[in-house]
């Protein structure tokens, strides 16, 4: 099928009203949101594991005997 000026014309584009236009934005503006603050606290989350690994795997830092105890293990 080639395209034509009338086949292009005869077309019928469905657009939503301005304010539908505008509860669309806002959820998506909410959810850029929503996703740069996860990614953000991703990004931080990674930060701090790797902090502490390195405190950790250097002996900078030991982990103490009570910590099995106050995560409920017994050792």
């Amino acid at each position: 099928m080639n395209l034509s000026k009338k086949l292009v014309l005869d077309h019928v584009v469905h657009v939503s009203s301005l304010e539908r236009q505008g509860e669309l934005t806002d959820a998506l503006d909410a959810l850029l949101d929503a996703y740069d603050a996860a990614r953000s606290a991703a990004e931080s989350l990674r930060t701090l594991r790797s902090d502490l690994l390195t405190v950790l795997l250097s002996g900078e830092h030991e982990i103490p005997s009570s910590y099995d105890e106050l995560r409920g293990g017994g050792g």
